[in-house]
C-alpha cells in the first residue's frame, strides 16, 4: 500500500514514517537551540527595548451556564469569542525588566487583526518614538507568518518607531512562552465561576469573570501579575492589508525577520506605493541580485519611478541569501538522506 505526497509521486508506508521522524527531529533540534535564546530574550530584554510576547487562545463559545435551556440547549444562542493575549516586557537600565500583562476580548474573529492588536499594546506602553529596539516573540501559527505580518514587521513598525524590529518564531509543536500561563490563569477563573454556578451569557459577564478572579488571585498572593483586560468590540477589521512577497523566501521556513530604517536616505511616504513595491518584488529576478541594498532601491526606482529607501533592498538581499544558502544546504542532506535510506 502506498501514500501519495504533495508533489503527486509515491512513498512507502516505511518512507513516510521515516520523513514523519525526520521532521519531528528538526523540530526538536530547533527548539533546543531557540528555546533559551527566546526565554532570555523575555525575561531580560536590552536594555531600551521593548519585547512583546503574544499568541491566540482557542475560541471560546457563549453562553456558559450551569442550566442550559430553550435556544442555550439547541445552540442557537451561542456565539464564538476570541482571545488575544499578551505581555509587554520592557528592559530597564540597572532595574528588573516591567511587565504589562493584557488579555483582549472580542467577538470578532478575524485573526489577520494580529498586527492591528500589535499596535494596540504598543500604543498603549506610553513609550514615544525613536527606541532602542522592539521585539516581537510568537509561535509558528499562520497568523504571525503571514506575508501581511512580515509587511508590518519589517516596514511599519521600523518607520514609525525608528528602531530596530526583530520578530522571532518559535518551533513547531514546542513553542511554549508567557501566554500559556496567561491563559491558564483565565481558564481557572473560568472554572471557578463555574463551579459556583455563575452564568456567563455575554462578552461583558466574561470581563467581570476575568477582573474579579484576579483581583482575587492578588490578593491571595500579592506577586501575581495585575491583568489588564481590554473589551474589543468596536475595533474595525481592515478591509486592505499590505503584504511584502520577497522572491524565494518562505515565511513558514524562517524563524527570525530583522528590520531597520537606513538614516541616510529620506523614506518616502507608504501607501499606494507599496503595492507597486509588492509587485515589482515578486517578479524580480533574485537570481540577478545586486550586491548592496542601494543598488537593489535603484533597480526597483527605475522600475516603478518611485523613491525606495535602500533599507528595504537590503532585507530583500538579507532574506535571499539565507533562503538560498538553507535550501543548498538542505538539499545537500536531503540527497544524502535519500541515498542512505535507500541502501538501508
Amino acid at each position: 500500500m502506498f501514500f501519495p505526497n504533495l508533489r503527486g509521486q509515491y512513498i512507502s508506508p516505511a518512507g513516510k514514517s521515516y520523513w514523519s521522524l525526520k521532521q519531528a527531529n528538526h523540530h526538536k533540534a530547533a527548539n533546543e537551540h531557540q528555546s533559551p535564546i527566546l526565554q532570555q530574550l523575555q525575561d531580560k530584554p536590552p536594555d531600551g527595548w521593548l519585547a512583546v510576547v503574544s499568541d491566540w487562545k482557542e475560541l471560546i463559545s457563549l453562553p456558559i451556564s450551569h442550566c442550559a435551556s430553550g435556544e442555550q440547549f439547541y445552540a442557537s444562542a451561542r456565539m464564538e469569542m476570541s482571545t488575544w493575549g499578551a505581555c509587554l516586557v520592557e528592559g530597564c537600565p540597572g532595574k528588573a525588566p516591567k511587565r504589562t500583562y493584557y488579555l483582549v476580548i472580542s467577538d470578532i474573529l478575524d485573526c489577520l487583526r494580529t498586527s492591528q492588536l500589535i499596535d494596540l499594546i504598543l500604543s498603549k506602553s506610553g513609550k514615544k518614538a525613536p527606541l532602542e529596539g522592539l521585539a516581537l516573540i510568537s509561535d509558528p501559527g499562520p497568523h504571525y507568518r503571514a506575508y501581511e505580518s512580515l509587511y508590518h514587521y519589517t516596514v511599519v513598525l521600523p518607520k514609525k518607531w525608528q528602531c530596530q524590529v526583530q520578530a522571532h518564531y518559535g518551533a513547531e509543536k514546542h513553542s511554549k512562552s508567557i501566554c500559556d500561563r496567561l491563559f491558564g490563569w483565565m481558564t481557572s477563573y473560568v472554572e471557578k465561576a463555574k463551579r459556583h454556578q455563575q452564568d456567563i451569557l455575554s462578552l461583558q459577564d466574561m470581563l467581570q469573570v476575568i477582573t474579579k478572579g484576579n483581583a482575587e488571585q492578588r490578593e491571595r498572593d500579592p506577586s501575581s501579575p495585575h491583568i489588564q483586560i481590554i473589551l474589543d468590540c468596536s475595533s474595525k477589521v481592515p478591509k486592505e492589508a499590505n503584504r511584502l512577497v520577497p522572491a524565494d523566501l518562505k515565511t513558514t521556513r524562517s524563524y527570525c525577520f530583522s528590520s531597520h530604517l537606513d538614516t541616510r536616505v529620506q523614506p518616502s511616504p507608504l501607501g499606494v506605493r507599496q503595492a507597486v513595491w509588492n509587485c515589482k518584488i515578486t517578479t524580480f529576478n533574485a537570481a540577478k541580485f545586486p550586491k548592496t541594498g542601494g543598488e537593489v532601491s535603484g533597480e526597483l526606482e527605475k522600475a516603478t519611478g518611485t523613491r525606495i529607501p535602500s533599507c528595504l533592498g537590503c532585507t530583500i538581499i538579507q532574506a535571499f541569501r539565507a533562503s538560498m544558502t538553507s535550501k543548498r544546504t538542505f538539499c545537500q542532506k536531503e540527497n544524502q538522506e535519500r541515498q542512505t535510506f535507500a541502501r538501508f
